[in-house]
């Protein structure tokens, strides 16, 4: 049996960066946004993960810096850190939850050169 899969993934709007297949939950029914607690991840793990999103939402820009045309990171952030953290983050989710398959989807906002002042 195929396992569920889990995303690690950032998205503005939402607050937590989980994303899960097909796998049914009880507030909504079957949907892809999933929160910390539908899945039973400890409070320490959920916490980790609301920091490093809204780390990432206060300080990426969205939004293309003329004249290189390309979103980026605020100047002074921690990205060498922030990268660090999702790191870790994405190994606890590993390790809380065998039973998914955990997917990485962030990385690229760190460690793209285009991203990185």
């Amino acid at each position: 049996m195929k396992k569920p899969t889990l995303y690690l993934n950032l998205e503005y709007g939402i607050r937590n960066s989980l994303w899960a297949d097909k796998v049914p939950f009880p507030r909504k029914g079957v949907r892809f946004v999933t929160y910390p607690d539908e899945l039973g991840l400890s409070n320490e793990l959920s916490e980790k993960i609301q920091l490093w999103t809204r780390y990432w939402l206060a300080n990426f820009v969205d939004v293309e810096d003329a004249p290189k045309g390309r979103p980026q990171w605020k100047a002074g952030s921690d990205v060498e850190s922030w990268v660090a953290q999702g790191d870790i983050i994405e190994s606890a989710l590993r390790a809380e939850l065998p039973d998914f398959a955990v997917f990485s989807k962030w990385r690229f906002y760190g460690l793209n050169v285009r991203f990185v002042q």
